[in-house]
Formats: structure tokens, C-alpha cells, sequence
């Protein structure tokens, strides 16, 4: 009874306090510089609604921010130690920014879970919804266009030549097995 009670809190009344969670997704960013071989910072998303960006020297967690949702892909723009922002792609179909650390009231919205999200360049973003259909966005949230695609989409990444713009491209894995590549909405 009481002393059970006594003894169990004298027991953890020292340890800290911790919440187990389960990472949902992961992403990078870099720090300081564009190049691919500089350092980048691990940003995490979790089911308890968290973001997390770790610290590269000892993996302590450098910025943590809370979510209206469970995040589900996440793609960084910019640079962590200059202007960055973070798109979290959440299970209920809207699109939250961080700009700089702060999360944005502004936000976008799919019409199905989001399969994955892609920035195509600083200001043009693209998400692959369940049910075939792949949208565009500009940074600041107004649509662009939408595309249906004709099957299932499994997988998004970016395809580019280099650093330039001009050379990035869509690259879309589809159910039927189809790899394609999209220049906005051409298939190229």
C-alpha cells in the first residue's frame, strides 16, 4: 500500500522524465554550405508531432518544434546557419512550413495522404498524393498545377545534373513499374 508507494516514488524521484517515440521520417539539411560533401544536420519527424533537427558535433537535438499533425515526408531548402525553410508533409494532407525555426501559419493541403514531396527549386514544390495524382506548388503556397499520372505513385526524388535549376527534373516510381521523369508536367 503506502510504503509500496513511498519506496516506487523515492525510486524514480531522480531519474528524468522521457517520452518514447517513434520516427515517422527523416531528412537532412545543410548547415553552412551547398556542396554535397558538407556537413548537414538530421531533421526527424516523429509520431508524438515532433520535428527535430540534431546537432552534427553531439547529437543533441538543436531545434525542436511542434506540429498541428504527424508528419510523414519531410524536404529542407536553404542552409541551417543562414535562411532555411523545412516542408512537413503531414498524414492528413497539409503541407507545413518552418521558416527559420518558426512553424508558418500558412500551409498547403493535398486530398490524400501525401506519398512524398520534392523541391524542385526554391520556390517550386512537388507532392505525390495517394490515388495517382501528383501536385505543384509555388513556396508561398498557391497551386500550380496537378497532374494525374495513372497509377499508383511509390516513390518521388529529385533528378538533377547540377546545381542549376534548369537541370532538375522529377523523377517518379509508379505501381505499374513505370520510372518517369517529368520536366513540371512533361513527361520527358
Amino acid at each position: 500500500g503506502e510504503s509500496e508507494r513511498i519506496m516506487f516514488a523515492d525510486r524514480v524521484k531522480a531519474k528524468p522524465l522521457t517520452q518514447t517515440t517513434v520516427i515517422t521520417c527523416m531528412e537532412k539539411i545543410s548547415t553552412n554550405s551547398s556542396e554535397e560533401i558538407s556537413v548537414s544536420r538530421l531533421v526527424i519527424g516523429t509520431e508524438s508531432r515532433q520535428l527535430m533537427i540534431v546537432e552534427t558535433t553531439d547529437c543533441s537535438i538543436a531545434l525542436s518544434c511542434k506540429l498541428p499533425d504527424v508528419p510523414v515526408c519531410i524536404a529542407a531548402l536553404g542552409l541551417m546557419d543562414n535562411d532555411y525553410r523545412i516542408l512537413v508533409a503531414s498524414r492528413s494532407g497539409r503541407i507545413f512550413i518552418i521558416k527559420n525555426g518558426e512553424l508558418s501559419s500558412r500551409f498547403m493541403r493535398v486530398d490524400a495522404p501525401p506519398i512524398g514531396i520534392v523541391c524542385i527549386s526554391s520556390r517550386d514544390i512537388c507532392i505525390g498524393e495517394a490515388g495517382k495524382v501528383i501536385h505543384s506548388f509555388h513556396i508561398k503556397g498557391k497551386k500550380n498545377w496537378s497532374m494525374n499520372v495513372g497509377h499508383d505513385i511509390k516513390g518521388m526524388t529529385l533528378f538533377s545534373k547540377g546545381k542549376a535549376d534548369k537541370a532538375r527534373a522529377l523523377l517518379v516510381a509508379l505501381a505499374n513499374g513505370d520510372i518517369r521523369l517529368y520536366n513540371e508536367r512533361q513527361l520527358i
